[in-house]
């Protein structure tokens, strides 16, 4: 069920993504990040939380936490969108099974979906 909240979420975010920014928007959604730069984003995350979730390996132990952090990290292998990394973490958030740790797009991301849903008249 959560694979499928994850990719139905996904493909949103990929369909939306072709779309043409609205008018007065200057957030480009296609805007690639640096492999170092999400690489770095990568370690913060998994840093993160290692230091502050109280109980990080309870539904899934270190070993394939560790894992699925270093196969999220061969994949970042070229600039990526954010939406495109998105798609590289969310999975490893629900891996961690608590509904309290979540990851969200950037403000900015956010507010370009509300205009495309909600547009300014």
């Amino acid at each position: 069920m959560i694979k499928a909240l994850f990719a139905c979420c996904y493909l949103i975010i990929t369909l939306n993504s072709m779309a043409q920014s609205p008018t007065g928007s200057s957030f480009d959604f296609n805007k690639k990040v640096t492999v170092a730069q999400l690489r770095e984003d990568l370690k913060t995350l998994k840093d993160s939380l290692e230091i502050i979730h109280p109980a990080l390996y309870r539904y899934a132990n270190k070993r394939r936490l560790d894992s699925a952090f270093n196969a999220a990290g061969k994949l970042i292998d070229k600039p990526l969108t954010q939406a495109q990394f998105y798609g590289i973490t969310a999975p490893i958030i629900s891996m961690i099974g608590d509904i309290h740790t979540t990851i969200e797009p950037s403000d900015e991301t956010f507010n370009f979906h509300n205009l495309l849903i909600y547009p300014s008249s």
